[in-house]
């Protein structure tokens, strides 16, 4: 039996990954505005054009000249009406006012502000004109939008690695971005591992096997992760020294060029763990393998000399080890592939009780963090803390993270809330 391996720190594992990511080329595309949704951008992303592209009314009212005011009571001839979609049509004489709806262009010749319709009183005049009665203080330049108060050409939208979400995309029309420089999305494979696993979707489980959950997990926070995602399916591993069904799905994920092979189970210590021999055998660099943390210590991390393109990331099995893995490795692993940043943590005062953690390893709990009334976060520290046990992340919101020190109820400690693990 071979001698256990050392555990490596947690930092130092982040500090392999990201390397490894750093140094993998990556490829951009352009994709259709309305196809780019939860893509990365790759390029900065600048406006061209002044927006709005021209002086306009933020309210429905009249377009007033300050030259036309003087103090206290003002009456001014209504002249013309001007609605969204108009030009800016000519100018006017003075002490003259033009009703303007909201959106519509501003009159030509030094219009510069509205004074809004509920703060004028209206009144006739002579061949059916009006002419409406406001104070002059009612008359504000702020409730125009003027030229390029938005964007100027030049100004900076986004950067590599932003996260394409629906406001972003509101931004990219309005300056008619209508393709998006992208980075093409990491090709992964997925690799689970086990006998006992049968599908989720089978409704009567049969003695000694549980419903595969990793599997639909990892396939969709994959995909939410910007990846394109192949699941080679569920290896068995009887033959812990020659598993001949998993090396021939590592080969296949090898020879197509996949980004990055992603495995759960088997990469601890049993006599069924065959996932880093395997990866030995198949010409495999293990940067790392045993990580000081809990849930997930078995981690294992792996490059291959001869597909240099080619990562793996081997998670444990249990299903919570696997979703520590997801959120603080693999997701770091995609950040920086992505150019992303990452979230600082937050830190909150843990409420409650705390359960025991070990000494030594950097331990990931699962929490409910709220804002305090005296101000700051407070933690509540869930039960239901195994790995195996999955009902506490339907209500949990963050990750506590309790130094490889130890931390007891009542201290401060860093917590990550659950939407906040790829971007900010």
């Amino acid at each position: 039996m071979s001698a256990m391996s050392p555990l490596i720190p947690y930092q130092d594992a982040i500090r392999i990954l990201k390397s490894s990511a750093k140094n993998r080329s990556k490829k951009i595309e352009e994709v259709p505005l309305l196809q780019s949704m939860n893509r990365v951008i790759a390029e900065d992303v600048r406006a061209s054009e002044f927006i709005p592209a021209f002086d306009n009314s933020a309210m429905d009212g009249f377009a007033v000249r300050s030259q036309d005011l003087h103090d206290g009571t003002n009456r001014i001839l209504v002249a013309a009406r001007s609605i969204a979609g108009d030009l800016p049509g000519t100018a006017f004489d003075s002490n003259r006012v033009v009703e303007i709806m909201t959106g519509a262009p501003m009159p030509m010749g030094g219009f510069d502000r509205i004074v809004k319709v509920e703060d004028v009183s209206v009144h006739p005049a002579e061949n059916g004109a009006r002419i409406i009665e406001f104070e002059s203080s009612a008359a504000k330049p702020e409730f125009v939008r003027f030229r390029g108060t938005d964007f100027k050409p030049g100004d900076l939208l986004c950067s590599p690695g932003t996260l394409v979400d629906s406001k972003l995309i509101l931004g990219l029309a309005a300056l008619g971005v209508s393709r998006v420089p992208v980075f093409q999305k990491p090709r992964v494979a997925l690799i689970t591992t086990g006998n006992e696993l049968v599908s989720f979707e089978e409704p009567n489980v049969p003695e000694g096997a549980v419903r595969n959950s990793t599997g639909p997990y990892l396939m969709e926070a994959l995909k939410s992760f910007g990846c394109e995602v192949r699941n080679l399916g569920v290896m068995g591993d009887e033959a812990s020294e020659n598993p001949i069904e998993f090396d021939e799905a590592l080969r296949v994920a090898l020879e197509e060029g996949f980004d990055l092979i992603l495995t759960t189970g088997a990469v601890s210590m049993g006599v069924h763990d065959f996932v880093k021999p395997s990866v030995v055998k198949n010409g495999g660099r293990v940067l790392f393998h045993k990580v000081a943390i809990k849930p997930g210590k078995p981690v294992l991390f792996a490059e291959f000399p001869d597909f240099p393109n080619s990562r793996l990331l081997g998670l444990p099995g249990n299903p919570i080890s696997s979703v520590v893995g997801a959120d603080f490795f693999l997701a770091p692993f995609l950040r920086e592939w992505f150019c992303g940043s990452e979230s600082a943590p937050l830190k909150g005062r843990i409420l409650g009780s705390l359960p025991p953690t070990p000494v030594g390893l950097r331990t990931f709990l699962k929490a409910k963090a709220t804002l305090l009334p005296e101000g700051g976060y407070g933690v509540e520290i869930l039960s239901g803390q195994g790995s195996f046990m999955i009902h506490s992340l339907s209500y949990a919101n963050a990750w506590a993270v309790i130094p490889e020190t130890g931390a007891q109820s009542g201290e401060v400690v860093e917590f990550h809330l659950f939407q906040e693990r790829l971007w900010q």
